[in-house]
């Protein structure tokens, strides 16, 4: 999916969007990983990691690398729901469906 990351400023704004791929095992060391769970914990996750590099006001350039670090951080701490062997990064298969949110993030607008 990709997610837009923007802060609205009169001073300085910023936008950002970045390509996610998380990556869910299906077993892990607590057991089965359900589908509902792992969205959650996945979505959690980004709207705090979005909070962090927002707040913290990184540069454009790395706004996409520190989101998903801290991201990828966040889905391992069980306050946000623990998932082992979760892993958060770019597109990496080929094939992958791209999914932007909000719905029409980076896309041109409709005439």
């Amino acid at each position: 999916m990709s997610i837009l990351l923007g802060r609205l400023s009169k001073v300085f704004p910023q936008a950002a969007v970045c390509d996610i791929e998380v990556g869910v095992p299906e077993r892990n060391v607590n057991g089965l990983v359900w589908d509902a769970l792992a969205q959650e914990a996945a979505a959690r996750a980004s709207d705090e990691a979005a909070r962090i590099v927002l707040r913290e006001r990184v540069p454009v350039a790395l706004a996409c690398v520190e989101f998903r670090k801290h991201m990828g951080t966040i889905l391992g701490h069980p306050e946000f729901g623990t998932i082992p062997g979760a892993r958060v990064s770019g597109f990496q298969r080929v094939g992958v469906p791209r999914k932007t949110f909000p719905e029409n993030a980076g896309s041109p607008p409709s005439p």
